[in-house]
């Protein structure tokens, strides 16, 4: 049997956007039309900033899929790419909402309780029906 994929840009290249105590839940819509029903797929994006102890929270159509690991001690300003894979069933044949968890930060104060970081060029790769 073939099998066969697509993908689907879920936010741009050239921009980013922030997460953190200025926004501490991202969400987007995306499709992922003619996915195949119990296929599965990866989302794929860059981070940059997340350099604390916790992860970011990753949540599919309001199932947790994953977490965005952080770099502890790497340099805030490189970009770094991660994965998560997605089994068939969060991923819905249509419109999907990805939604992104700010990070809880291992020292929170007033005013900054969350690691700010910044994602970038995410995309969904899925496999299609044939």
């Amino acid at each position: 049997m073939t099998i066969l994929c697509d993908f689907q840009w879920v936010h741009g290249v050239e921009t980013g956007v922030d997460i953190g105590d200025g926004q501490p839940v991202w969400e987007q819509t995306f499709s992922t039309g003619g996915r195949h029903r119990n296929g599965h797929a990866v989302l794929v994006f860059m981070v940059r900033g997340l350099t604390g102890s916790n992860g970011a929270e990753v949540r599919l159509n309001n199932k947790f899929i994953g977490r965005i690991d952080p770099y502890p001690g790497a340099n805030a300003s490189h970009w770094y790419m991660q994965t998560i894979n997605i089994s068939g069933g969060p991923l819905l044949d249509g419109n999907n909402e990805l939604q992104v968890n700010a990070a809880p930060s291992a020292n929170p104060t007033p005013g900054d309780i969350y690691d700010d970081f910044r994602l970038k060029n995410i995309f969904c790769i899925f496999q299609q029906a044939s």
